[in-house]
């Protein structure tokens, strides 16, 4: 005995499966629980979105990336930002999160290195 369910609107869905070992798995009132992780970004697909405005046919000046960053994160943008001005003449900014002040402080460490 088993089933899947899919939680409407979220992209999840649960399945259970029968262990095998009670007579009975799945009866009526239990009580399930899980928890789940947000996605995340990675490094190599924010840059290589990034990467991708070189081809745009729009001018753009900012970059605002959405999600929990770090540092080496911080340090690959300030790089591209650099290449968009030296190859491309087009001043491109990476706007980035940092939700607390010993991240921002990094952060800002980060870029004026």
């Amino acid at each position: 005995m088993g089933g899947t369910f899919e939680i409407p609107g979220t992209g999840i869905t649960l399945n259970f499966a029968d262990s095998g070992e009670d007579e009975q798995s799945f009866i009526e009132d239990d009580a399930f629980s899980f928890s789940s992780t947000a996605p995340t970004l990675s490094n190599s697909s924010v840059l290589k979105a990034v990467e991708s405005l070189i081809n745009l046919n729009s001018e753009f000046e900012i970059v605002h990336i959405v999600g929990t960053s770090g540092k080496t994160l911080w340090a690959a943008l300030a790089e591209q930002g650099k290449e968009f001005l030296e190859t491309y003449k087009n001043h491109a900014f990476s706007y980035v999160k940092a939700g607390n002040v010993e991240i921002r402080k990094a952060l800002m460490n980060t870029l004026h290195q």
